[in-house]
């Protein structure tokens, strides 16, 4: 399956004026980003001649601090065991609505529409996998919606339609059916929980226009007509200020693959300075290393012609350290309690 590319960086810091009445006199500033009606800033007079315009970060009280831990721990301890992956899911739905009745004739119709809108096969162009995983982001919740699609035609439904969708169909199914109907739904929506929280305990962002960032989703790949496997993704964005003013971002992109016939495959993409590309393949079987490295010319080919800067290519036996996980047991929430 090609690479999904990441979001497109900004490298510039574009400059917002900011107008300042004191005393009854005028006084232009520059502020890094825009500023919201009612947002706390701080002058301070460096010299003569010079204003500097500061946004001091957010002030949390510890008792709301420890509040919102607490909150969000509560939520994960209840849907990190219910937690079910969209691609595992839908394949259990896929099968659940073979058998025929009017009910499950429309469940397939929905879960075939959610194949198209939320899957990939490995031999689909690199431009569908984007919109795909563009899709994916822009119904997260933690990036810009899609605009409503004009001429008249109907704007594609988002994941929770879909599901709702089911969850009434699942109403009218005899009491077995539904009642499993309503544990795969539930998986969905606590795996579509977890990932948003984790990706809200990541959020950090500066009063200098400096973020660090996570979005982690699941990509569905259709690996046969009959077989479903799901790939985790998780996008990374950390933007600092460079010496020169211009703010730069680092961009990681982490996948998991767990095939059948190939085993456990990770793959970390790291892209800097906008196109510098580097990527490095871990691989628990020693054939599925070789087949790897045997295509990793292909794969700089195609970076190359695409328009990346190619650093570094590496494949390794073994299995990726699992930084991302042990943070999430161990900092975010203790399931024992």
């Amino acid at each position: 399956m090609p690479a999904p590319a990441a979001p497109n960086a900004a490298s510039t810091a574009p400059a917002h004026r900011v107008n300042v009445q004191i005393a009854g006199q005028g006084l232009e500033l520059l502020s890094p980003r825009p500023l919201r009606a009612g947002l706390e800033i701080e002058l301070t007079r460096s010299d003569t001649h010079r204003v500097q315009l500061q946004i001091p970060a957010p002030r949390i009280s510890a008792e709301h601090q420890t509040q919102l831990q607490e909150s969000l721990q509560q939520i994960l301890r209840e849907t990190l065991p219910q937690q079910l992956p969209l691609g595992e899911a839908l394949q259990q739905l896929r099968q659940f609505a073979t058998s025929r009745s009017p009910q499950q004739d429309a469940i397939g119709r929905i879960v075939q529409s959610m194949l198209s809108l939320f899957s990939v096969a490995p031999d689909d162009p690199p431009s569908t996998t984007q919109s795909v995983i563009q899709r994916h982001l822009a119904q997260s919740g933690f990036s810009q919606p899609q605009p409503p699609v004009s001429g008249g035609r109907q704007q594609e439904p988002a994941l929770p339609q879909h599901l709702e969708r089911l969850s009434q169909l699942a109403e009218k199914l005899p009491s077995a059916a539904r009642e499993r109907m309503h544990t795969l739904l539930d998986g969905i929506t606590a795996r579509r929980s977890s990932q948003q929280i984790e990706s809200v305990q990541r959020w950090r962002e500066q009063p200098d226009g400096a973020v660090e960032r996570q979005y982690r989703l699941d990509l569905p790949v259709r690996v046969s007509p009959e077989r479903l496997d799901n790939t985790e993704i998780r996008i990374s964005q950390h933007r600092q200020r460079r010496p020169d003013g211009t703010l730069g971002s680092e961009w990681s992109i982490n996948l998991h693959f767990d095939l059948e016939q190939l085993g456990a495959i990770d793959a970390r993409i790291s892209l800097q300075q906008e196109w510098q590309l580097s990527a490095r393949f871990w691989a628990e079987r020693p054939d599925t290393v070789q087949a790897i490295r045997t295509q990793l010319a292909n794969f700089e080919t195609q970076l190359r012609d695409t328009g990346f800067d190619v650093d570094a290519l590496h494949v390794q036996l073994g299995r990726r350290p699992n930084e991302t996980q042990a943070l999430l047991s161990h900092r975010l929430v203790d399931l024992h309690t």
